[in-house]
């Protein structure tokens, strides 16, 4: 019964949360980043480009307070510092678990300032897991976090510009009831469910990057950027994104390969694909999140196609991937829930993301 509810809760669209108009500019400025890489031979700065501009507006696109602007720049640092720190350690093992424990940690407990402070610490975190998965030839790394800063600073902009050429006026800040440190402060105590989210997200990063390391599973970068994003603070929100996320990318794999087997496979129609996912992206991001993450998908293995990978190759690889961290995910969550119980009752805070 409960799982029942969970399924419908992952497939119910909020038609109220639909945001067409802003979807459509945004796609527009992903698929015309990428398209003019690929325009002057630079297929690989399509990539990081392409990867910047999607998720500037994944975080931005449909926020209207002034805190959209501050939002913004984070998550334009995190994922510029996430690609230098993934690719300055991806040559030592020890090193880079060590350091994706570490990072999952601050951004688990960061959790507790709201839903803004999440998600630039979610980004941080899988940008930082794929960097350390991906190749990186000598020389490559200062390009590629400017290239990645650049993609996701051009959306920015055109967000702003849009706004000024419409007189549109940003909603005042919501207001705080605490500080900063305050708040932080407060959610110091041992069964906080955001200490206990911090622990659980490091701990599943951990098993997730060794896992794909150790076995040697191709693409297995993808299995600690799947769970940063499916592993939440609360049981139910945990289950509603991981069942999302699996009928989510089912649905965007299977839209790529009706696309490859209908001969959709020459490097505009891939640019116009990786729009055409930035679009489901934003539209929806908010609606729904398992439709959201199908156009993810696709963007996602549409832009490391123009490095040379085999679509048809990956979409097994990504599902396979997304299976392996939606069980640590759950099976790290069962795992650390009595240990919550064993820890002294203090009552801790309902967790809310803001």
């Amino acid at each position: 019964m409960q799982l029942g509810h969970q399924v419908r809760q992952a497939l119910t669209i909020k038609h109220e949360h639909i945001a067409w108009s802003a979807a459509i500019r945004g796609a527009v400025i992903v698929a015309g980043v990428v398209g003019i890489a690929v325009a002057t031979g630079h297929p690989t700065a399509a990539l990081y480009f392409g990867i910047g501009s999607l998720f500037a507006g994944i975080a931005t696109i449909n926020e209207t307070t002034v805190q959209r602007r501050a939002e913004g720049i984070l998550i334009a640092l995190s994922l510029a510092l996430g690609t230098l720190l993934g690719s300055l350690l991806a040559p030592y093992y020890g090193w880079n678990v060590l350091t994706v424990g570490v990072l999952s940690l601050l951004a688990g407990f960061a959790a507790c300032l709201g839903r803004r402070a999440a998600l630039v610490g979610t980004v941080f975190v899988a940008n930082y897991a794929v960097n350390v998965g991906l190749p990186h030839p000598p020389g490559s790394i200062i390009p590629a976090t400017l290239m990645m800063l650049l993609g996701a600073l051009v959306q920015l902009t055109a967000i702003e510009v849009w706004d000024v050429l419409r007189r549109r006026q940003l909603d005042p800040a919501e207001p705080e009831s605490q500080t900063l440190w305050e708040t932080l402060h407060s959610h110091l105590v041992a069964r906080d469910p955001f200490v206990w989210h911090a622990i659980r997200l490091a701990i599943a990063e951990v098993i997730a990057m060794s896992l794909g390391t150790l076995l040697g599973i191709d693409h297995g970068y993808w299995i600690p950027l799947t769970v940063a994003f499916i592993l939440l603070p609360d049981t139910s929100g945990t289950a509603t994104q991981v069942i999302g996320r699996i009928v989510g990318t089912f649905a965007g794999l299977a839209i790529l390969v009706v696309g490859v087997e209908a001969g959709f496979v020459g490097r505009w129609e891939a640019v116009l694909t990786v729009g055409v996912g930035a679009l489901l992206a934003y539209a929806l991001g908010r609606a729904n999140y398992a439709f959201s993450v199908a156009g993810i998908t696709i963007a996602i293995l549409v832009l490391d196609s123009f490095l040379g990978q085999s679509i048809v190759k990956n979409v097994p690889l990504r599902f396979e991937c997304t299976l392996w961290a939606a069980a640590i995910a759950v099976g790290v969550w069962l795992f650390t829930s009595p240990w919550r119980r064993w820890i002294t009752p203090v009552q801790p805070p309902t967790p809310t993301m803001r």
